[in-house]
Formats: structure tokens, C-alpha cells, sequence
């Protein structure tokens, strides 16, 4: 069995987002307490998209990135991205720096020597700007969860190196962000005191969605689309 688990997410295709998904791997089935440790995530987006990397060419661009609650006795030593592809997209003439649609982050760990041996959880986010080839969409978000074993003696390491780890950099790596608290899983926890009163993501039910639009407009283009929404025409 398996001492490592891939706990999956996935932001599902709504107005104004796409579906992203997001699968946890680890180098290991498990660790000893005072080694190092490398995990990765494989991302898959919405067929058409990308994402900026980790180091857009502008500075209005918001650039995808990863952070972790803090976990005794686990140090996130750094992230290792893949090398961005460059891309002219609506007739511009600078460049993207992007991920496109199947890319991996690899994460390196070092595991301190008081580490409790049995199962660990360790908490994330994943931050990025989603675009297609006109306009980009709103920065998101999604929650990461990576479960995990440590054992008092060394376990037996795989012969071949798994997938995706062997298309990962970890010669270069970038340091890694660090959340103040364990992401929220549940908007509608964060919406709804206390788990109790009305269901306030239910009332969005009772709109009816008119138009969607996507990236920067203009004020009149703006303009043109409210006119339009209201009198039926998108």
C-alpha cells in the first residue's frame, strides 16, 4: 500500500474560469524522518488555455505560483517550474511567458529528524491567470492537499525514476510561498456563518445569466456589452 496518497483538485469551468486539475506525485511510497523528500504536481487545464509562468514578461501579468501552511517539522525548500514557452497571441507583438496545458511544479522537502513516523498532511495553494488566445481571465486560485507517511527506517526507493519527476528540473529551484493558514476547501464554509442560516451560494440560482464576458474592456466596449446583455443580444 502506498504510504504517499494523490488527493486531487479541480476548479471546475465557470463564467469567468476555466477547469483546471490538479494531481499530486511524490519520489517515494515513504520517507524517513531526516531526509529529503521531493513531491510534484501535475496541472491540466481547460483545453485552449494557458497560464502566465512563474515569471511573466510584464509586470501587470499575474504570475502562477504555489504556497504552503506552515507544517512541523517539514521545510519547503523551493519549487522547481518548468521552462516557459513564449507566445504571440492576439496579434501583439511582445510575447507570453506561459505554461500551456499539461505542465508539472516539482516541491523539495526536507524532512527535520523529529518527525513524528505515520501520516502527515501537507496544505497549498495554487495561484494563476488563465488566458486563451484574445484575452485573460481573472486570477484564481485552488487549494492543495498532498498526504504523506514517514517511517523510522530508510524505505526502499524506486528503481526508475516516476513520472512526472522525470521531466523536472530540480537543479533550479525558486523558493516557495507561505500562507499564514490552511486554504479554505469550501467557499461556501467561508460564506455561510458558522455552517448554519440560508445557503448563499443557492440564491445565485435565482439569476439569470445574461452574457459573459472575459479579459479588459474598454469603456465603450463595456458599454456595448451591458446594452447588448440587457437587450438580449449575447
Amino acid at each position: 500500500m502506498a504510504a504517499w496518497c494523490a488527493l486531487g483538485a479541480s476548479a471546475e469551468a465557470q463564467p469567468g474560469r476555466i477547469e483546471v486539475r490538479v494531481t499530486p506525485h511524490v519520489e517515494a511510497d515513504s520517507f524517513q524522518a531526516g531526509s529529503s523528500a521531493k513531491a510534484a504536481l501535475s496541472i491540466e487545464l481547460q483545453q485552449g488555455f494557458h497560464v502566465n509562468s512563474n515569471e511573466p514578461l510584464e509586470e501587470y501579468l499575474i504570475p502562477t505560483s504555489l504556497a504552503f501552511a506552515p507544517l512541523d517539522g517539514v521545510d519547503v525548500r523551493g519549487l522547481a517550474f518548468p521552462e516557459a514557452i513564449h507566445l504571440l497571441t492576439g496579434g501583439s507583438e511582445t510575447p507570453l511567458a506561459v505554461f500551456e496545458e499539461h505542465f508539472a511544479i516539482g516541491i523539495e522537502m526536507a524532512l527535520g529528524p523529529d518527525v513524528v513516523p505515520g501520516d502527515h498532511e501537507l496544505f497549498g495553494e495554487l495561484n494563476y491567470q488563465a488566458c486563451d488566445d484574445k484575452v485573460c481571465y481573472r486570477p484564481d486560485k485552488l487549494p492543495i492537499r498532498v498526504a504523506f507517511s514517514v517511517t523510522e527506517s530508510a524505505p526502499a526507493m524506486a528503481a526508475d525514476i516516476r513520472p512526472p519527476f522525470d521531466q523536472i528540473d530540480f537543479d533550479t529551484i525558486t523558493p516557495a510561498g507561505v500562507l499564514e493558514a490552511v486554504p479554505l476547501e469550501d467557499l461556501e464554509a467561508a460564506v455561510t456563518p458558522d455552517g448554519g442560516g440560508d445557503d448563499v451560494l443557492a440564491k445565485l440560482d435565482g439569476f439569470q445569466v445574461a452574457g459573459t464576458t472575459g479579459g479588459f474592456l474598454g469603456a465603450s466596449d463595456f458599454i456595448e456589452f451591458i446594452d447588448d446583455a440587457e437587450a438580449g443580444r449575447v
